[in-house]
């Protein structure tokens, strides 16, 4: 029996890497092409996705507003296995109530298709190491989003 590299080491990709790329980046929700990229994950033997969500809108992507049609269509195709909250590193102002609501709506979405982490992008302008998020604000952050989610 022959087995590929992919037999033997899952290898997932993050959405928008599978489409042309937008105005917004790679690492941005392919809005118009997020459907074809579950298929071309499959047709590539990938065995998994990571799903972007970003701003202006997160609350509108599909894992928030629609989560049992993404988990159709993982279910015919790869499985979502993490989310990165993009949102995060796009919004942060050390204010995180809008934050906060988003991540229930986001637990809620991973629940229903099964995603089991979150990547939290603290770079570029929300990055440590710059200074424009304080380490206090981050652990602050980070807590309030364990409770969230133990709640």
């Amino acid at each position: 029996m022959e087995y590929s590299i992919l037999d033997l080491h899952p290898i997932g990709i993050m959405q928008g890497r599978l489409s042309q790329q937008t105005s917004k980046g790679y690492q941005a929700f392919p809005e118009t092409t997020w459907r074809q990229e579950f298929e071309l994950a499959k047709e590539m033997g990938l065995s998994h996705i990571e799903w972007v969500i970003d701003s202006p809108f997160p609350e509108m992507n599909p894992l928030i507003a629609s989560p049992q049609t993404v988990k159709s269509l993982a279910m015919d195709t790869v499985p979502v296995r993490s989310v990165c909250a993009d949102f995060v590193m796009q919004d942060f102002t050390g204010e995180w109530r809008k934050t906060s609501e988003l991540l229930k709506g986001l637990l809620q979405g991973m629940q229903i298709i099964g995603a089991t982490h979150i990547v939290a992008p603290f770079v570029d302008a929300t990055s440590i190491r710059n200074g424009l998020v304080s380490r206090l604000d981050f652990e602050r952050f980070i807590e309030e989003w364990i409770e969230i989610s133990q709640g």
